[in-house]
């Protein structure tokens, strides 16, 4: 059964759970009447269907415009759904108006206040029926999303925190990052002091930001400048790079190591020599943060090369709509991560 099928089954169910509870509310309420031969329970019943089904079918344009875009529902659940309720039974007494208003027109059935009064009076009563199955099955829904999205968050960053420990003692950036040390402890003990600090820097922020989920940009941004320094020192005149990222776009939050994974891939997949040397330039467009290097694929490429991209989408699927975008050329490789409200991210709604 396709998604659309699945959908059409699920709503009409609960389309016919409605049509239950309106009929026996309106048995309930109106048998009496019916029994001693006050009011035409044929027309009374077909009429509280009409409306039940009209409701029910303009719901969905309701149900998707309040429920997802007007109403707080993480931060303030109570006070959302009080007013979805309001909001609902407001809604359900002039949809109940209007039809009123239309099948008495169109069948010249003259209708008193008395019977306009009762009429409102079951309508918002319908109304919050409906709005009472809707929202349960919405909470439900939003309930069994979550569970799986924090599941699927869970194992991303578990992941990622075995990405990261892995780097951490990476052997070929240890061996690379040492072998460069001693040339500079005997050439220029004070670049040597330097390199030193900047090392520091990076397993640092590896060591402190392995259990966070994202990270401030501005933070992981100076943590991958002091790696590209590191790395500048090793191959000299044969890597560039570039940075500018406004400060206003510092303040926001991004992946943990994204960026720093980027740079790192960009610098162990890529030819860096005289001839081709690697340019890096990071730097914001739009709500993007983005990394570009210049496209020279070494023969022999690491098998991991993948893992940690596929990674880092994972988890941004699971904190926001924006995906991550990928650009390349025939020269230039391009990868743009989504930058993120300016408090820590935890998942979506």
């Amino acid at each position: 059964m396709s998604y659309h099928q699945n959908t059409f089954v699920k709503n009409s169910k609960h389309l016919l759970v409605a049509y239950a509870v309106v009929l026996a509310v309106n048995l309930l309420t109106n048998g009496w009447n019916y029994i001693h031969g006050h009011g035409n329970w044929k027309t009374s019943l077909l009429f509280a269907l009409g409306i039940t089904t009209l409701g029910w079918l303009s719901f969905t344009w309701l149900l998707d415009a309040l429920l997802e875009k007007w109403f707080d529902w993480k931060n303030h659940a109570t006070r959302s759904f009080v007013l979805f309720i309001l909001l609902s039974a407001l809604y359900g007494a002039v949809l109940m108006l209007a039809y009123t208003r239309v099948v008495s027109m169109l069948f010249q059935i003259p209708v008193s206040t008395g019977e306009y009064i009762m009429d409102m009076s079951f309508s918002v009563l319908i109304t919050v029926i409906i709005t009472l199955i809707t929202t349960v099955n919405y909470f439900l829904r939003q309930w069994k999303n979550g569970i799986t999205e924090a599941a699927a968050l869970k194992t991303a960053i578990l992941e990622s925190k075995f990405e990261t420990l892995k780097n951490q003692v990476n052997p070929h950036f240890l061996f690379n990052a040492f072998n460069t040390l001693t040339s500079l402890i005997k050439e220029d003990s004070d670049k040597a002091v330097v390199l030193v600090h900047q090392l520091a820097k990076v397993f640092r922020y590896s060591l402190q930001t392995a259990d966070k989920n994202t990270i401030n940009a501005g933070q992981e941004l100076q943590v991958t400048l002091s790696f590209l320094q590191v790395s500048q020192q090793r191959f000299v005149d044969k890597l560039f790079y570039t940075s500018h990222l406004p400060e206003e776009k510092q303040a926001l939050q991004i992946v943990s190591h994204s960026l720093l994974m980027l740079v790192e891939n960009a610098i162990k997949h890529n030819e860096i020599s005289a001839a081709r040397p690697l340019h890096i330039h990071i730097y914001a467009e739009a709500h993007y943060l983005c990394v570009a290097n210049t496209l020279q694929i070494k023969r022999a490429i690491d098998s991991s090369n993948g893992i940690g991209l596929t990674n880092m989408q994972q988890r941004y699927r699971h904190l926001t709509d924006t995906p991550v975008c990928i650009e390349e050329t025939p020269h230039q490789f391009i990868v743009k991560i989504p930058l993120l409200p300016h408090e820590p991210v935890t998942g979506r709604r």
